[in-house]
């Protein structure tokens, strides 16, 4: 049993943290990067770089709609059920 609770927790915190560090990875390096010189330290390929951004942006969009669909779900059901008590 603990192994189960376990593996949902670090699973859970994988899923949450992935993208935390990856949305400041990304978006802090919008402005720093240089795309022109391969040879450079701070060369990103331009392609991949929206990629990642696209993907992320998205992502985050996604898991707000899904938030926002599921809050306004638990209130409606939370409305239904006052409207029913009274």
């Amino acid at each position: 049993m603990y192994n189960d609770v376990y593996s949902i927790i670090i699973d859970g915190m994988f899923h949450f943290l992935l993208p935390a560090v990856g949305g400041v990875w990304i978006y802090g390096m919008m402005f720093s990067h240089q795309s022109v010189d391969p040879a450079g330290l701070d060369y990103c390929d331009r392609t991949l770089y929206l990629f990642c951004l696209c993907l992320l942006s998205g992502f985050l969009v996604l898991l707000a709609v899904v938030t926002v669909g599921y809050c306004l779900t638990y209130l409606a059901a939370c409305c239904r059920k006052a409207d029913r008590a009274s």
